[in-house]
């Protein structure tokens, strides 16, 4: 089996198990020939008995600062553990691109897990990296990695995820790229039109909260997470102000959207009205 993709090679062999990778890369300095030792196709990666480091990861310091990306990720991976008998030594945090290899957070996860024989746990291959050679290094250092939302993949599995995560990544900034050049082209002024859009979004936001204010307050006082507010929205097919299912983010965002109505109706009250 042969997959190519950018400046990663990987020929495997099925028969052994083994895997020649041939990329060009910062990461490597140089051009690069591994040879890994790969789990077969059907071997799980996980195993439940094992020491765990934890990693995290999100892209931009917005998305750090409200912990909800790293929130999400952290109960992907914890759903690994109820019924193993497994232990986390350590998590580690970090606000990096997934394509960025300036990850001293993973440097240190890494560290442990060569000086300790530990495995890797994230919560999904794009949130380790978005950079395929970077996943084929880390595995031919002999890490045992493993992915919580497919604890039964081979490392030559989370390579093949890896590709597809720099594949999607590449394409997604093609687009964008394209995008903003045929606007300049039309003559569009960039930057307006998005602000417009942003108050829009923002006022079909604040009207979808005043009409779930009361419902949602009804919610947190029967002492119902955000998480549970969540799923029950979604159980009634009630969805965000984008016509999508609710997530742990725009829940957040809608229960501090009520809070903020109903502090500036404490500071703001109506006040009644007399006739002469």
């Amino acid at each position: 089996m042969r997959v190519a993709f950018a400046d990663l090679v990987i020929f495997t062999s099925l028969k052994n198990h083994r895997a020649t990778i041939s990329c060009m890369n910062p990461f490597f300095k140089s051009h690069s020939k591994i040879i890994l030792g790969l789990p077969a196709s059907d071997a799980p990666a996980f195993n439940p008995m094992a020491k765990s480091i934890c990693y995290y990861r999100v892209s931009t310091p917005r998305q750090g600062k409200s912990g909800l990306g790293l929130e999400a990720q952290k109960q992907d991976v914890y759903q690994l553990f109820p019924f193993s008998q497994g232990e986390i030594v350590k998590e580690f945090y970090e606000v990096e691109s997934g394509s960025g290899l300036n990850r001293p957070k993973l440097m240190q996860a890494i560290r442990l897990c060569k000086k300790f024989g530990y495995q890797l746990i994230i919560a999904k291959i794009d949130r380790l990296a978005r950079n395929a050679c970077l996943v084929a290094h880390l595995i031919s250092q002999g890490i045992r990695i493993v992915a919580a939302d497919k604890p039964n993949a081979s490392h030559l599995d989370l390579l093949e995820d890896a590709i597809r995560a720099e594949r999607e990544l590449i394409a997604n900034r093609k687009r964008t790229k394209d995008a903003l050049q045929e606007a300049k082209r039309r003559g569009v002024q960039l930057g307006t039109h998005g602000k417009v859009l942003a108050q829009i979004n923002k006022d079909l936001a604040n009207q979808l909260a005043r009409r779930l204010k009361q419902e949602v307050e009804n919610c947190k006082a029967q002492g119902m997470s955000e998480v549970r507010i969540m799923n029950y929205l979604n159980d009634r097919k009630i969805r965000s102000a984008r016509g999508k299912k609710w997530g742990v983010a725009t829940i957040h965002n809608l229960c501090k959207r009520i809070e903020g109505l109903a502090q500036y109706s404490v500071e703001n009250p109506i006040q009644p009205s007399f006739s002469p």
